[in-house]
């Protein structure tokens, strides 16, 4: 309990300490040593305009922890030399213009609502393991380097903005985008 003893007193408060089976006690004794003593309430450097923990080399990022190398990020963690994110978890590292997915992997940018979706990942909407530069896709699942892709399903470019812009519009005037 940070308290400087002599060899023979330390000893026999040790002794004591470990032949005492009460661990309720012992919690409550830890609990208010941890209650009266220092503790750190950030950890991180060079931050401007942040709120969270483990921060660093950041600016405009808030709510957010395990953050490094980012700018405009909200509601994040595990996130290096990304920017404008926003509830973006468990790992994202050089990606631009995400929100609301897990685990977006390594170079990815414009994805919305997604999992998992990885390697150099661009223009998804509702994806969840799209891997090996997919890009420009909704609502597919394990696809990889898919493209123009709507349930999986391969279009054509024009074919892809229409089909994908009537869903979103559908979507919108239900309330479910």
């Amino acid at each position: 309990m940070n308290q400087q003893y002599s060899k023979e007193i330390y000893e026999e408060k040790f002794a004591q300490f470990i032949t005492d089976t009460n661990i309720v006690k012992k919690r409550l004794l830890f609990a208010d040593f941890l209650q009266k003593n220092i503790k750190r309430n950030y950890h991180g450097i060079q931050g401007e305009n942040i709120s969270g923990d483990d921060l660093y080399n950041v600016k405009n990022v808030h709510f957010s922890f395990g953050i490094d190398e980012c700018e405009d990020c909200r509601y994040c963690d595990l996130l290096n030399t990304s920017k404008n994110c926003w509830d973006v978890s468990s790992f994202g590292e050089h990606s631009n213009w995400i929100y609301d997915s897990l685990t977006i992997g390594i170079n990815a940018s414009n994805c919305l609502f997604g999992r998992v979706n990885v390697l150099n990942a661009t223009n998804l909407l509702y994806c969840s393991v799209a891997m090996l530069g997919s890009r420009n896709c909704f609502g597919s699942i394990c696809i990889k380097k898919g493209e123009h892709c709507i349930l999986n399903k391969p279009y054509s470019t024009q074919e892809y903005e229409t089909l994908c812009g009537r869903i979103i519009d559908h979507m919108k005037s239900n309330g479910e985008w």
